[in-house]
C-alpha cells in the first residue's frame, strides 16, 4: 500500500507514492503544539515518517544535509519541478497527523509489498551518498566541537592566569598594611589623628580597590566613630 490521504472533511480518500513508499519509521520528538504558532506548546511527540522515491523527476527536497531530506506529500503550487540527481530522489514525508483538524486530511503510510524495480536499485545510492554526507557532517560538528572546547580552555586559563595576577598584586599589598596596623596604639588608647581626639576603639584592614588597606575607628566623647587610615597614626 502507499500513503493514503483522507479528507476529513468529505472522507474523500487520495493514493499518493503507489509502489514507492519503502519504509515507515516511527520515533519520539519534541514538537511545538501550538496550532497558532503565537505561543510554545512543547510535547513529547510519536512521530511518523514514510521514505518514499520521488522518480527522476520532481520537487528536490529539502534538509539534503540531514538524515530526514523531507517533501510534502503533496507538492505545493509554488514547487517546481525538474530532473533529480540519485541522490535526490528519495524523502521522508511527516505523515504524524499533529494538524490533522486544521489541515483537514490524515496520511496513513504503509511499506508496498511491490517497489518498483528502479526505486530499490537506486535506493542503494542514495543510502551510501548520504551515509557519506552525513558522516562528515558528523566529522565537522566534532571538529568544531573540539575547537570550541580548546578556546574555552584557552580562555579559561587566561581567565585563571590573570586572576592568579591580580591575587598576587592583592597579597603582595598585605604586609603593608599589617605594618602599618601594628604601628597604631592599642584599643582604648586616647589619641589625636587626622583632627580627631578621641580613644582608638577598632582596627583591621580588608581588601579594597584592589590592596589591602589598613583602617582604625577612633570613637570621640560623644561616641562617634571615625574612621582613619592607619598610615596617619
Amino acid at each position: 500500500m502507499p500513503i493514503i490521504k483522507q479528507n476529513n472533511h468529505d472522507s474523500s480518500v487520495k493514493t499518493l507514492f503507489a509502489g514507492r513508499v519503502l519504509r515507515v519509521e516511527r520515533c519520539i520528538e519534541s514538537r511545538n503544539h501550538s496550532d497558532t504558532l503565537d505561543y510554545s506548546d512543547w510535547r513529547t511527540t510519536e512521530c511518523t515518517y514514510a521514505l518514499v522515491w520521488l522518480g527522476t523527476h520532481g520537487v528536490v527536497p529539502t534538509d539534503l544535509s540531514t538524515a530526514r531530506p523531507r517533501v510534502f506529500a503533496e507538492p505545493c503550487s509554488w514547487d517546481k519541478v525538474r530532473d533529480l540527481e540519485f541522490y535526490e530522489q528519495f524523502a521522508w514525508v511527516d505523515c504524524t497527523n499533529m494538524y490533522d483538524y486544521r489541515n483537514g486530511y490524515t496520511l496513513t503510510p504503509t511499506v508496498d509489498a511491490d517497489v518498483e524495480p528502479l526505486a530499490m536499485a537506486n535506493l542503494v545510492a542514495w543510502e551510501a551518498y548520504h551515509k557519506t554526507v552525513l558522516e562528515a557532517i558528523r566529522r565537522s560538528a566534532e571538529a568544531k566541537e573540539a575547537a570550541r572546547k580548546e578556546a574555552a580552555r584557552v580562555e579559561a586559563a587566561a581567565a585563571a592566569a590573570r586572576d592568579a595576577k591580580r591575587q598576587a598584586k592583592v597579597d603582595a599589598s598585605r604586609p603593608a598594611a599589617e605594618a602599618l596596623l601594628a604601628k597604631v596604639p592599642p584599643k582604648g588608647t586616647t589619641v589625636t589623628v587626622d583632627g580627631v581626639t578621641g580613644k582608638v576603639a577598632w582596627m583591621g584592614s580588608k581588601v579594597f580597590r584592589g590592596r589591602w588597606s589598613a583602617r582604625v575607628g577612633v570613637k570621640d566623647s560623644r561616641g562617634e566613630m571615625h574612621w582613619v587610615d592607619a598610615a596617619k597614626f
